[in-house]
Order: structure tokens, then sequence, then C-alpha cells
């Protein structure tokens, strides 16, 4: 069979890429290039730095920290606050488990992935 005859029988409530916000996205979805010209000092994005900072103060002795999934409402609450430039206060409104799901639905959502193709199978074979 062709991937082309493939059906969904039933749809899951796990947050995905959002295609149908595609032309909406200010944060999500965009390159690396572009979140990083400008304002940014050390050439890492803000919401990056800021999820990673958070995670760094709560989530190191965190069991199942990036396995055990976030709140799917709470990932897209604070996916829409970044997209829509709002203030994001991680501190107050986050939850371990959701940001570690929001910084990996970002990085999953960059149109060219922090190692592209090309790189990873040398990057492989140097770890192995």
């Amino acid at each position: 069979k062709s991937l082309s005859s493939v059906q969904v029988r039933h749809t899951t409530n796990k947050v995905s890429p959002d295609l149908q916000c595609s032309r909406e996205r200010s944060t999500f979805g965009v390159p690396l290039e572009t979140l990083t010209q400008g304002a940014v000092p050390c050439g890492v994005p803000f919401l990056v730095t800021q999820m990673v900072e958070y995670l760094e103060v709560f989530g190191l002795e965190h069991v199942g920290i990036f396995r055990i999934s976030g709140s799917v409402n709470k990932i897209k609450e604070l996916k829409q606050k970044y997209n829509q430039g709002e203030k994001v206060d991680l501190f107050n409104d986050g939850d371990v488990d959701s940001v570690a799901s929001l910084l990996k639905l970002f990085l999953k959502e960059l149109p060219v992935a922090v190692f592209p193709d090309n790189i990873c199978s040398g990057l492989l074979k140097t770890f192995q």
C-alpha cells in the first residue's frame, strides 16, 4: 500500500505542529536565524533561554523530564502566548512537564533542525 491509502481511524489529543496557524506564527516554526537576529545577545532565542532557565531551577531533580508529557492545554496556552508576543511568566504559569514538552515542540517545529540531516551522520559516527 502507498501512504496515500492510509486512513486515520481516530485522532489523539497530542500537541503537534499546528499547520492551521502557520501564517500567524511569530516564534514557533520560525528559522533560528530569524529568531536570533538583533535583540539576542548570546545567540540563543529568548524563549529557549527562558525555558532552559526554568528547567534548570525546577526540573533537574524532576523524574521523567522530557519523557512525561505536559498538559496539552497548558502547552497550547504557552505556545499561543509566545507566538502572539505576550509576556510569558513560566515561574508562575508553567510546570516542569509542560515546559519540557513546549521546548521539545519548539525544536520539533523548527524548519531546519538544530542538527541538519547532512550533519547528523557525521555526529553519529563521532559518538560511536
